[in-house]
């Protein structure tokens, strides 16, 4: 007879330490985490990491969310922002899934003629961890852990401090303009930074600044051989550089008074 009632001592223990269904806890976990998704008044600092190689590093997005739509920003198109639904459900896990189509949101995800399978880019998330300030997630594609950071500023402030393109990123914020219908340089100029050889075989040819990088590196060794031996105090340097026009920028109209 103690044998029996030990037994149903243990698994009454389980049932105080379980007491929910596991459905009832997944829902909970999500309406929690959806609560702090709404609560930020200027939304979400989205580091996002496409390609389960990592092969392009981490790209900033913007997202703020209501309780059906979230509005998407990203430094690949600065200025633009575009809202879609959203939704939280349980698949296998909580989940974070942007599932209607939104052009800065799937961009690494939509395949095209040259990437059939797009850039390996992530729109659904597994949520790992929600906490007020930071949430961690995990895309369900590549398996990358991405993170939302609260932001204390608008999006608009946010991403255009964060804003130095280079030659890549503004090459991915041309396509994202013409996806959303938008002509560079006719409604959106793009400028880029590095000067790579490629931006001259775009259509319209990226303007740029183009960097000295053979300077920048002999220039870089000698202040470190510097430091090395010397111990010297750190300092900025201006390093030579060339403005190249290109053709995604558009002249801007001249005033009558620039034009006297």
């Amino acid at each position: 007879m103690l044998p029996a009632l030990l037994l149903q001592s243990c698994l009454k223990n389980q049932e105080d330490i379980f007491d929910a269904p596991s459905s009832i806890r997944m829902q909970e976990m999500l309406d929690n985490t959806k609560k702090i998704l709404t609560s930020s008044e200027e939304g979400w600092i989205f580091d996002y990491y496409p390609d389960r190689y990592l092969s392009y590093g981490v790209f900033v997005y913007t997202v703020k969310f209501d309780n059906q739509e979230a509005t998407v920003g990203s430094e690949l198109a600065p200025g633009l922002f575009e809202s879609s639904l959203y939704k939280m459900t349980n698949d296998n896990g909580p989940v974070l899934s942007f599932d209607s189509y939104n052009t800065l949101m799937h961009f690494f995800s939509t395949p095209s003629s040259s990437h059939y399978e797009g850039y390996d880019g992530d729109f659904e998330f597994i949520i790992m961890e929600a906490t007020d300030d930071l949430i961690t997630l995990r895309g369900k594609r590549t398996g990358n852990e991405m993170y939302l950071r609260r932001l204390t500023k608008t999006a608009a402030d946010y991403i255009n401090a964060i804003s130095a393109v280079s030659d890549v990123m503004a090459m991915g914020a041309i396509r994202a303009m013409r996806d959303m219908g938008k002509r560079v340089p006719e409604d959106v100029s793009v400028v880029g930074f590095d000067g790579i050889a490629i931006s001259d075989y775009l259509v319209p040819r990226l303007a740029t600044v183009h960097q000295n990088t053979q300077h920048m590196a002999e220039r870089s060794v000698d202040v470190l051989l510097g430091s090395i031996e010397r111990r010297g105090k750190p300092f900025h340097e201006i390093v030579p550089f060339q403005l190249t026009a290109g053709e995604s920028v558009a002249r801007l109209p001249c005033s009558n008074q620039d034009a006297s």
